[in-house]
């Protein structure tokens, strides 16, 4: 006799079916990625990460956290691992209950990657508020506008070229510099304040060539030789007058 199935009976079947295969992509597929782009060292990574979850679901904490730091160290060339091992380290700080290591360690993460965000489908939101509130205590931005075309420089580093516009700097005091051809450099002094925008825009002045200097000295030789002709007068040189003659004799005395 053939066994028929209920809609009621199948549709809980579908659900627990359906919800697997979205666990099961929130983390194969970032793994894919991960083991795609660092090759072999990823496929290694990702098994690492496999225990450091193991350990976390048994309530094993501080020893994923040292396998985390070592992760940390072993991959410090690899910014894909490095963002997906912090994310992990602060998780489990939070889930452990040590709110303070969580927040230390969710700074350490964003001194090297400001833009950092934990995957929502495999991590708690309150990953994510750890990072938004400290971007707001650590980072400003700046835009430059005008002049258009400079190259953009903080503390010697080339950040961009005008117009440019930075989402995240570093709360601080920076010396800017601004370098377009053509031009004289800009050096100034920026202070970026935390959760504020700043926005600079400044003048360069045009580098005088040597063909600006010839025509500058010419106009100063015509204008040297119109005044000299000027204080002459321009006319031709005048006789003295001759001078005048004797007086007469006095008349003879008798």
């Amino acid at each position: 006799m053939t066994r028929l199935i209920s809609r009621d009976s199948l549709f809980p079947r579908v659900l627990i079916l359906a919800t697997l295969i979205a666990f099961a992509s929130a983390w194969i597929a970032p793994n894919i990625v991960m083991g795609q782009r660092a090759g072999d060292e990823g496929s290694t990574a990702i098994s690492k990460f496999d225990e450091v979850i193991k350990l976390k679901v048994d309530g094993e904490y501080d020893q994923a956290i040292d396998m985390l730091q070592e992760i940390i160290t072993e991959y410090s060339n690899s910014e894909l691992v490095l963002r997906r091992a912090y994310n992990h380290l602060v998780a489990i700080h939070h889930e452990k209950g040590d709110t303070g290591s969580a927040v230390r360690t969710a700074r350490e993460a964003l001194e090297k990657y400001p833009d950092l965000t934990a995957e929502q489908d495999w991590f708690l939101p309150a990953i994510n508020d750890y990072y938004d509130q400290l971007r707001k205590e650590m980072f400003g931005s700046l835009t430059i506008e005008d002049p258009k075309d400079c190259r953009v420089f903080l503390n010697s580093e080339h950040v961009g070229t005008t117009p440019l516009h930075l989402a995240l700097v570093r709360a601080g005091e920076y010396d800017l510099t601004l370098a377009k051809s053509g031009h004289h450099d800009y050096t100034g002094r920026v202070l970026i304040r935390p959760g504020v925008s700043l926005k600079e825009n400044v003048s360069l002045k045009r580098k005088r060539g040597k063909w600006w200097w010839l025509t500058r000295s010419a106009g100063a030789v015509v204008a040297v030789v119109a005044l000299a002709v000027g204080l002459s007068g321009g006319d031709e040189p005048v006789e003295p007058p001759p001078d005048p003659l004797p007086p007469p004799p006095d008349p003879p005395t008798n």
